[in-house]
């Protein structure tokens, strides 16, 4: 069969910038009805919600179709090669756009809203992750062909870690129960990882994700031994993420739209039904692939290609996180609790000997060796360069600091008391 008419016609490219550039528009609507600028519909009420509900599904619709038509190579391949939405950051306006959409009060008591703005981010970082997995024009290229987009693409990068550092700051073990969990939310965390792990092994963002994320890094290596065996280590991590494919009828949500809001009384609005069909991957399968996209990320950041790699990003990441080992992971990682100072030097090596031992079980179905032999070389590397004895000499000086701080606050909070008087 030859290829499908609108891959060759030329007038594609007008159509690939006009629907990236309408759901953009209608994101950029959304943003607003979502914020605390729209005091219109910021009122507790069904309507209101359902209003918001309604733009979410129309923004996810018209999502979910670039999505489906960029897993199609052909299209995939054009788009590529589309300077506008590649070549200049078309996609990468589009992302940035959603990746920062925020729910302010009262939306954020929506568990439908909650979870259809996390399906719209999971899904256009689905559509990144089909750019970048493409084989005849590599993506990250396109965007780091000048010092502008290499920016605009940066941007993107920091917010999906802000994504994970959100995502990982959670107690898994809490979330399970929560209402929202009824709703797909999508595959927004193994995306977001699975992003991480493509850009950490590109040598244009190496260094940037280094210096972004490694105190994040540091942190989760820091957590008690019996939670970081639960998190990344268990075959039954709770609870999976579940993605959602909506399903509706194109003419009854347009009617729906104009009966809404022609209606003199918005509560008069009739209901939309929209059908989310959830999609599930076995429990195992997802830990093992969270696992792995874990491991792949460390193995990135410690890798050195003398021939690719600038000499200075040379053992970059493991000098990085035997400084950030000197920092407070409960500023990175506040919803857990942790040891300090030595043991908590000791508590980081035993982390990585279980991940080491776990990820050597995952070999060859999610992990290859070569993955796990860079994760062997930086545990080695770090457990010879450790000495708890300048940790537990770390948290005396930090015990000092925070000692003099204050005492100084109390001097001041004596004198102000001594001059009201």
């Amino acid at each position: 069969m030859g290829q499908p008419i609108y891959f060759i016609n030329m007038q594609v490219d007008i159509f690939m910038d006009a629907a990236f550039g309408a759901v953009h528009v209608a994101i950029r609507f959304l943003q607003v009805m979502l914020s605390d600028q729209n005091t219109g519909l910021h009122v507790k009420s069904p309507t209101a919600e359902q209003i918001v509900d309604y733009i979410c599904q129309q923004c996810e619709a018209s999502l979910q179709i670039l999505q489906s038509l960029c897993q199609q190579k052909m299209f995939r391949e054009r788009l590529l090669r589309n300077k506008e939405l590649c070549g200049k950051g078309g996609v990468l306006f589009l992302a940035r756009s959603i990746l920062k959409l925020n729910i302010t009060p009262p939306f954020v008591d929506s568990f439908t809203v909650v979870a259809a703005v996390s399906r719209l981010k999971a899904k256009v970082l689905s559509i990144l992750l089909h750019l970048c997995e493409a084989e005849s024009i590599s993506y990250l290229d396109e965007v780091a062909s000048s010092p502008w987009s290499l920016d605009l693409a940066k941007s993107v990068v920091l917010e999906i870690l802000e994504l994970l550092k959100a995502a990982l700051n959670k107690d898994p073990n809490h979330l399970s129960s929560r209402p929202d969990r009824t709703f797909p939310m999508g595959l927004l965390q193994l995306n977001a990882m699975r992003l991480a792990d493509i850009f950490s092994d590109d040598s244009n963002f190496r260094s940037y994700i280094t210096t972004c994320f490694t105190k994040l890094l540091t942190a989760i290596f820091s957590l008690p031994h019996g939670d970081f065996l639960s998190i990344w280590c268990s075959s039954k991590f709770p609870p999976r993420e579940e993605d959602g494919t909506l399903e509706y009828d194109t003419f009854t949500a347009a009617g729906w739209f104009l009966d809404t809001f022609a209606a003199a009384n918005l509560s008069n609005a009739i209901n939309l039904e929209i059908t989310l069909t959830p999609s599930n991957m076995p429990q195992a399968m997802y830990a093992h692939q969270r696992t792995s996209l874990f491991v792949k990320l460390i193995a990135n950041l410690h890798c050195f290609v003398p021939n690719i790699c600038e000499e200075q990003e040379r053992n970059l990441f493991l000098h990085k996180f035997l400084e950030c080992m000197r920092m407070d992971p409960s500023k990175s990682l506040p919803g857990f609790s942790f040891t300090s100072g030595a043991l908590r030097a000791v508590a980081v090596c035993r982390n990585l000997r279980s991940l080491l031992s776990h990820a050597e079980s995952l070999i060859p179905n999610f992990l290859n060796e070569e993955d796990v032999q860079l994760l062997r070389v930086f545990f080695n590397q770090l457990q010879s360069l450790i000495n708890p004895t300048d940790y537990e000499e770390n948290q005396v000086q930090e015990f000092k600091t925070e000692r003099s701080i204050s005492l100084d606050k109390f001097s001041r909070l004596t004198i102000d008391e001594h001059l009201q008087v």
